[in-house]
């Protein structure tokens, strides 16, 4: 792609890079750069950069990274001065990932058993999760470029790391509609006419402010305005300032003006360690029938044989994070109150924590309902 580029614009200084853990372990899909508890692969790159970059910078450097390698030019745009970024459907927090790919890594990198519960962020020496603890830097720009049908990269990967800096950096956010199917990365043609307007901005023509063919740009892009791109949806929710245990009765949010036959959608991030977790939890709705609603807590089984619980599912979970989300639609004379997530037996050893949720209500027609979120039947 490089290749194609210097016959647009002429030579270009670069440098390319591979995660050498995954050279020496051919089971190993992914390993975002960040190398082994012996080896901080990412603090040893940034070294090797700075070296590199002291024979060979004439200016801005242009970081690029697609999926794990997104993750890898966000860390390296933070350690390293004066670069522009552009991140690709990066991960930014490795525990909201697929877990299969991050027990791999934990496992084959050596830093948990084969077998082990997953550890807690903690004992984890490198950095997995780009929300806390920011490098030295702040890259001149960042650009991230999203598949709007990629809902766990969006949802669990660049909306929280946004809400962490949209206001302390300048970023970009391309949303792409026509790259294909979830992970889908951008085409190549078009990536490569966008990468050559980034590098001639380096040159000090101004940040890019229009994706083309790629997709819609929001220059500057505040957080608002990032989901209002990615969620067609008016909505009252933020990330949860700390993860919510739904152990037992769990967590109650409450839906403001609900109205018969209204549509609610729920977006939730879920954290499971231990065992069991298949069919210990639950997402129910709570309804409301010509003036009454269930309100009362929940038994020994947690769920109830009321009436007026309905729509419950089992959450799909599984060690690690993953994201649930569905659309419940209640008869025509019956509203929807309230959404519970909790715990269906109680006693099994299984931990599970709400880590973040959008709640969303939609008018049949299309048109947005606003919906509030609070705990305990609380209106916030």
């Amino acid at each position: 792609m490089l290749s194609s580029l210097e016959d647009q614009v002429g030579p270009i200084n670069r440098v390319h890079v591979h995660d050498g853990l995954l050279a020496h372990h051919e089971d190993l899909r992914i390993g975002w750069y960040l190398g082994t508890p012996e080896v901080n692969l990412s603090a040893q790159l940034t070294r090797i950069l700075e070296k590199v970059l002291q024979q060979l910078r004439r200016g801005p450097v242009v970081i690029f990274g697609s999926s794990a390698g997104g993750f890898a030019a966000l860390t390296q745009g933070e350690a390293l001065p004066d670069t522009i970024v552009v991140a690709a459907n990066p991960q930014t927090v490795l525990e909201r990932y697929e877990p299969n790919l991050y027990r791999a890594w934990l496992e084959i990198g050596g830093w948990i058993p084969s077998g082990d519960p997953f550890p807690s962020p903690s004992r984890i020496t490198v950095r997995t999760d780009l929300r806390k603890n920011p490098g030295p830097y702040r890259p001149r720009h960042t650009y991230l470029l999203l598949n709007i049908n990629d809902k766990l990269h969006v949802g669990s990967h660049a909306l929280p790391w946004m809400e962490e800096n949209a206001g302390g950096r300048a970023i970009s956010v391309v949303a792409g509609s026509t790259w294909g199917p979830n992970h889908a990365p951008a085409p190549r043609q078009l990536l490569e006419s966008f990468l050559k307007r980034v590098i001639d901005s380096a040159d000090g023509q101004g940040p890019v402010t229009h994706g083309g063919s790629l997709g819609q740009m929001i220059p500057n892009a505040s957080l608002g305005e990032v989901r209002s791109t990615f969620l067609p949806y008016k909505l009252e929710s933020e990330s949860l300032n700390a993860e919510i245990d739904i152990r037992n009765d769990g967590v109650r949010f409450s839906v403001r003006d609900p109205k018969p036959g209204k549509a609610v959608t729920v977006s939730a991030g879920l954290r499971a360690k231990g065992r069991p977790i298949f069919h210990t939890h639950l997402l129910s709705m709570e309804l409301r029938k010509n003036g009454e609603e269930y309100r009362g807590p929940m038994q020994d089984t947690v769920w109830s044989s009321h009436p007026l619980i309905g729509h419950f599912v089992y959450l799909p979970l599984w060690d690690g994070h993953s994201r649930f989300m569905k659309t419940f639609t209640p008869p025509p004379d019956v509203s929807i109150v309230g959404v519970r997530f909790c715990q269906w037996v109680k006693g099994t050893d299984a931990h599970v924590f709400l880590t973040d949720v959008l709640i969303m209500g939609t008018e049949p027609t299309g048109e947005a309902l606003e919906v509030e979120l609070g705990k305990d039947g609380q209106s916030s």
